[in-house]
């Protein structure tokens, strides 16, 4: 701690003990269900307003959907009520105008201290669109060769489809896969063309058993990491593949765990730290399990990057410090006290991409994982 950033403490201990600043829990993690419900239902409302805007206003709504309603890409949506916004869809890189529609929104995070982040939320892939993922992988993440993937769904729930498997496993009879130039998604009128001619290989997989706030290992595995190696077979340029596959959490839920899912976080953390690509997120729908995922990922970066500010949390209204010797704060910090940062952070999810954190469920989920490691603190 600088005499710049924090008020001198006497070198006295006991009197150190008395004074130490004191780095209270978020009001907002102490809120009555009532209210949780409540702000669920206004993030919803807002929500409703953007779409209706966008259905009355399909040519100049600033949440227009764009293309992605046109006939011709009707086969590339897992579902027929998720797209992306136009404003801020991924655009594959095609040739010759073909088509460059892929179900894929950029998402950014910016909006608290030290903390910004990209992503990419996307549908799972279907048996359609499996190349056009492969090539949007490539192609979007250019700041190095390392590249996470975060896969938040089993293949398969109820015998129903979630998600295609996209990608050669352990147990595949084949190891490589090739994503052809020339993709054919619904016939001679829906035809994308790449530049790239891509091949994917097999290169190793583990079971990841960490969890980030427990010393003790599960008998169960946390996730399934699988290490691929995906070459432009014209140029030789290769991204090295970190797929992380969490298989245990069931549509339009919440997960079981904080622990469980705080290690899936801190894995794909630590394996995209160094050139910081967009994390690639994944569901089935790419909203519900994804925005919860991308959501409680920022608010823990956040959190790690930030924890040893020690800036008091206090209930609106109630900006008082007497008796506490704090922190000296800016503008924002002072904002964020007065902020339900889990809603805002949800609020900003839903501006770029519809129904993120799409259940009440997943919603509350936030704020008991976020109470959940400042009490861990």
């Amino acid at each position: 701690m600088s005499n710049t950033d924090a008020t001198m403490i006497d070198s006295n201990p006991e009197q150190q003990k008395a004074t130490k600043p004191i780095c209270k829990t978020p009001w907002y993690l102490d809120q009555p269900l009532g209210d949780l419900k409540m702000k669920y239902q206004y993030i919803q409302y807002k929500e409703d307003l953007r779409l209706r805007d966008a259905t009355l206003n399909p040519e100049t709504s600033k949440y227009s959907l764009g293309v992605s309603v046109l006939q011709e890409n009707s086969k590339r949506n897992r579902y027929c009520d998720i797209m992306p916004y136009e404003r801020n869809r991924v655009t594959l890189e095609t040739l010759d105008s073909t088509n460059d529609y892929i179900n894929a929104s950029y998402i950014k995070l910016d909006f608290l201290a030290n903390t910004k982040k990209y992503y990419i939320a996307t549908q799972g892939p279907t048996r359609r669109t499996v190349n056009q993922f492969w090539t949007m992988v490539f192609q979007k993440c250019v700041l190095g060769p390392d590249v996470v993937i975060v896969m938040v769904t089993p293949l398969v729930e109820q015998n129903r489809e979630k998600c295609f498997l996209y990608w050669p496993s352990s147990t595949s009879i084949s190891k490589n896969m090739h994503i052809p130039r020339v993709q054919n998604v619904n016939g001679k009128n829906d035809v994308s063309i790449f530049e790239e001619d891509l091949n994917l290989e097999f290169i190793s997989e583990e079971k990841y058993y960490h969890s980030p706030l427990s010393d003790a290992t599960e008998h169960h595995h946390n996730h399934i990491y699988t290490k691929l190696k995906l070459t432009n077979r014209q140029t030789g340029e290769c991204k090295n593949i970190h797929h992380l596959y969490f298989d245990r959490w069931a549509d339009m839920s919440s997960p079981t765990s904080v622990d469980n899912i705080l290690g899936l976080i801190t894995h794909c953390n630590e394996l995209n730290a160094k050139f910081g690509n967009p994390i690639i997120s994944h569901c089935s729908a790419g909203v519900g399990r994804t925005g919860t995922f991308i959501a409680l990922d920022y608010l823990y970066t956040s959190f790690l990057q930030n924890n040893k500010n020690l800036v008091p949390f206090v209930k609106p209204g109630s900006l008082s410090t007497q008796g506490h010797a704090f922190v000296k704060t800016d503008h924002l910090q002072q904002q964020q006290q007065l902020e339900d940062l889990v809603q805002k952070t949800v609020l900003k999810l839903r501006l770029q991409r519809m129904h993120m954190v799409q259940t009440f469920d997943q919603y509350v989920f936030l704020y008991k994982a976020v109470e959940t490691f400042f009490a861990a603190d």
